[in-house]
């Protein structure tokens, strides 16, 4: 389990972005503050095998907002 804060950095870099209608040029960037929880478990298969499984919540103050469950296989040699 945890949890932290920091910042999420948005960046965007169009170069002659053409959509046959119109031409777009630009970069811009933004940085907000953002946070995150995680908890997960992970089993012991064996000697050296282990699987696990994750979630994750991550927000930023903007309203950008993921949910993520991730697996996982780790074998030591």
């Amino acid at each position: 389990m945890g949890a932290g804060g920091g910042g999420s950095i948005s960046a965007v870099n169009l170069d002659n972005a053409n959509s046959g209608v119109f031409e777009v040029e630009g970069t811009d960037a933004e940085v907000v503050f953002a946070w995150q929880v995680f908890a997960g478990l992970k089993y012991h298969l064996g000697e050296r095998l282990d699987l696990g499984v994750m979630y994750k919540y991550f927000a930023t103050d903007d309203g950008a907002q993921s949910h993520s469950i991730s697996a996982m296989v780790s074998f030591g040699f």
